[in-house]
């Protein structure tokens, strides 16, 4: 058991869906084409990790790949259910994965970007996620970076 810990980040996958122009993957794309080997952590590896990390700490489920993607969040989400566990994410997923993420996390943080070819169709998911969660849990947290979209700082103010 690992013990003096606040926080753990887990990389359920290196995978992502958008190719954000600031994100450093783009970086290691075309500097070290040979790093970029993308994929998901072995379901194995995910439970070992769960069975050492301490109850009540918070577990963060990002680092530079989108965690929608994992193909077995719930489950994923589900062996921490002792822990605080938190989520960062582009959005593109939310509805899709909904049924996993409802009352499976504490907070949920969607990135939104000045610039987002795809800012309305992220707005738009974002906005159906909200119906469906209703008041359950996730608490969200929209980050803008830049000057985004104004729905996103104005629109939001109805949830």
């Amino acid at each position: 058991m690992l013990s003096g810990l606040t926080n753990v980040n887990i990389e359920l996958t290196s995978r992502c869906n958008k190719s954000c122009h600031m994100c450093g993957r783009r970086k290691i794309e075309r500097e070290y084409p040979e790093l970029a080997k993308w994929g998901d952590m072995d379901s194995e590896m995910v439970k070992n990790i769960s069975r050492q990390i301490p109850k009540g700490i918070l577990v963060q489920m990002h680092d530079n790949g989108e965690p929608l993607l994992f193909p077995r969040l719930g489950d994923a989400l589900n062996l921490f259910k002792d822990n605080i566990r938190c989520l960062d994410t582009n959005g593109k997923l939310l509805v899709e994965k909904a049924d996993e993420i409802i009352d499976n996390l504490e907070t949920i943080t969607i990135s939104t970007f000045e610039g987002d070819e795809e800012a309305e169709e992220q707005y738009e998911t974002v906005v159906e996620f909200m119906r469906l969660k209703g008041k359950q849990k996730p608490n969200v947290i929209i980050r803008c970076l830049g000057d985004t979209d104004y729905k996103f700082k104005y629109g939001m103010r109805k949830f």
